[in-house]
């Protein structure tokens, strides 16, 4: 089976994968093996790649990855058949969905912050933790990955410093 990497306008890269020849002889009902391999790759190309694309070419399915986490900071910048990632790419989703869920937390301390002041109890500790969720994104801010692709220790760091956790 083909399968083609296309990238795209918006410099992200999507994945085509390719029906077999036999396949789409039979979805044609044009007899077996009548369609040579140049009109099968034409097939291919013209159902396949959008007119749009910036480029493509086809790619091993080995070598696409099976973890999806990072899946919208794949790219292809470096020379090679592997699908690249992007690690700036990477460390924006991640912090993207940290700060989503840190200002659900922060509306959940709001609320009882207001009822706290409203009763006049003591409000060190809310201010403590809201300020704890505050600078949860931080460490994960000042992780320097400009122009850097496919380092696993750096996205295994990602990872981490994007946990849940750091809430906590």
């Amino acid at each position: 089976m083909k399968s083609f990497l296309i990238k795209n306008t918006d410099k992200t890269v999507s994945v085509a994968y390719c029906v077999s020849k036999n396949k789409i002889e039979e979805g044609l009902k044009v007899p077996t093996d009548s369609m040579s391999d140049e009109d099968y790759n034409n097939f291919l190309i013209k159902k396949t790649i959008p007119s749009d694309a910036v480029s493509y070419r086809e790619i091993n399915t080995e070598l696409i990855p099976a973890d999806r986490e990072f899946r919208n900071a794949w790219c292809d910048a470096l020379p090679g058949q592997q699908i690249d990632i992007d690690l700036e790419k990477a460390k924006a989703l991640k912090l993207d969905e940290l700060r989503a869920e840190r200002n659900k937390r922060l509306s959940f301390l709001d609320s009882e912050y207001l009822q706290k002041m409203e009763a006049g109890e003591d409000l060190t500790q809310i201010k403590a933790k809201r300020q704890k969720l505050r600078d949860a994104t931080n460490a994960l801010k000042a992780l320097d990955v400009a122009s850097q692709y496919n380092d696993k220790a750096k996205l295994d760091l990602i990872k981490q410093l994007s946990n849940d956790k750091v809430l906590d």
